[in-house]
């Protein structure tokens, strides 16, 4: 279960792509309303690339290769090159199924966050960036697998990231003698 008063809005949901990996489809990824994705004939074929959500990872990892028709032009080199210009705006990203996550500037860049191109493989990582803009669901019940998306509420806001204070032991514990 999850705490209904920690976000704002409808629980946006979207199909997870497979089982252990927490991957979802990407169908548009767009900075200041100009489209960055630019996919090639594989990630047409599939309609869209894959996102994986990853609370461990700090920033959001962009793919910069073409991964061999995953996409015509380097989705990071896109997106650096639309983002070097003026820095202050949401990047909105379009999952299948419709949902569109408007990931604010605040979260995703300096000092707070981070993007970083990714060589090593065609996805989309969302790391912790992510989590601080929204509250994320993992339905894990079958035979659908999902993840929900809504926007944290204001009032949560706050609670992100710390750490509870841990109860004294019982009997005190104070260090007092």
């Amino acid at each position: 279960g999850y705490d209904r008063e920690s976000y704002e809005g409808d629980m946006m949901w979207t199909d997870m792509l497979n089982q252990t990996g927490y991957g979802m489809l990407i169908t548009s990824i767009k900075y200041m309303g100009h489209e960055v994705l630019d996919l090639g004939p594989v990630g047409k074929r599939l309609g869209g690339v894959l996102g994986v959500v990853d609370s461990g990872s700090t920033c959001m990892e962009i793919p910069k290769g073409l991964f061999k028709g995953f996409y015509a032009t380097s989705l990071f080199d896109n997106f650096a090159a639309r983002a070097s210009t003026d820095p202050s705006h949401p990047v909105e990203i379009t999952l299948g199924g419709g949902a569109v996550l408007s990931i604010p500037q605040s979260v995703w860049s300096e000092p707070w966050g981070c993007t970083n191109p990714f060589e090593a493989d065609n996805v989309l990582l969302l790391g912790h960036h992510l989590f601080k803009a929204y509250m994320v669901v993992h339905d894990m019940s079958t035979p659908r697998y999902r993840m929900g998306f809504a926007p944290i509420a204001k009032p949560y806001v706050g609670r992100i990231g710390r750490e509870s204070t841990p109860a004294p032991p019982p009997g005190g514990g104070g260090g007092e003698e």
